[in-house]
């Protein structure tokens, strides 16, 4: 009896002893992967603070840009604006000289026609002084 008691002690102690390895082989694995979690979150963290970084300046810069590209559009405006106005000028210059011009042209009439003494000289050039006068903007001289 003595031998089959001490045999199954046996069996159990090699039995108990597989449990307590396999346990603590479940606890080393357990420890290297949290060991890794750890070194991951790590990772992760320094991935995260860079790329808050990141963002914070590329959102300054987009701010600066989007700063620049409203003073462009101003500064656009305002030219364009000096623009319209230098050719508002030169335009309202142009019908004043138009306007002189057919006025220096044209003889003033009188109640009793033309000007005292002074006769229709158009016959007396003729055509060719058409080709002095400036055309007007719907291409009649």
């Amino acid at each position: 009896m003595s031998t089959t008691s001490f045999e199954s002690a046996l069996k159990s102690l090699e039995a108990s002893l597989g449990q307590l390895e396999a346990a603590a082989q479940r606890k080393l694995d357990l420890e290297r992967r949290r060991g890794d979690l750890e070194t991951e979150l790590a990772i992760m963290q320094d991935d995260r603070s860079r790329l808050a970084t990141d963002l914070d300046g590329t959102l300054s810069r987009l701010r600066r840009i989007e700063g620049a590209a409203d003073d462009a559009v101003t500064r656009l405006d305002r030219a364009m604006l000096a623009i319209n106005a230098v050719l508002g000028d030169e335009i309202g210059q142009e019908n004043g000289k138009e306007n002189e011009q057919e006025d220096a042209d044209s003889p003033e009439e009188t109640p009793g026609g033309l000007e005292d003494g002074q006769g229709s000289d158009e016959h007396e050039r003729g055509p060719a002084h058409l080709a002095d006068q400036p055309a007007s903007r719907n291409g009649e001289r």
